[in-house]
């Protein structure tokens, strides 16, 4: 997986980028640190490149959860704009075509 890249397909460019030049740079120096034989540097830049990419995979995926929310909310309050319905009585699933991502 290639870190920021969920960040990117949210559009969040800054973010992704951001997210994708600290993975390279911790990846980087983790391996480059490990290759001369350091291995207690290269542990813990190799734990903090990990630390770092969870936190990116968990920041895209929450980045996700909210565009989901938002586009089901977006839907139901066109639903009760247009046809008056109450949207408390609608089931949690939506039809395949309501812009989820």
């Amino acid at each position: 997986m290639v870190p920021g890249l969920g960040h990117f397909y949210l559009g969040d460019y800054e973010v992704g980028f951001t997210a994708l030049l600290w993975n390279a740079l911790f990846g980087w120096a983790a391996a480059d640190t490990l290759r001369r034989g350091q291995w207690g540097p290269g542990i813990m830049l190799g734990a903090l490149e990990l630390f770092w990419y969870s936190g990116t995979v968990y920041g895209a995926v929450a980045g996700a959860h909210r565009f989901n929310r938002d586009a089901r909310l977006n839907y139901l309050d066109e639903l009760d704009r247009r046809a008056g319905l109450d949207v408390r009585l609608l089931p949690d699933r939506l039809p395949p075509d309501a812009g989820l991502r």
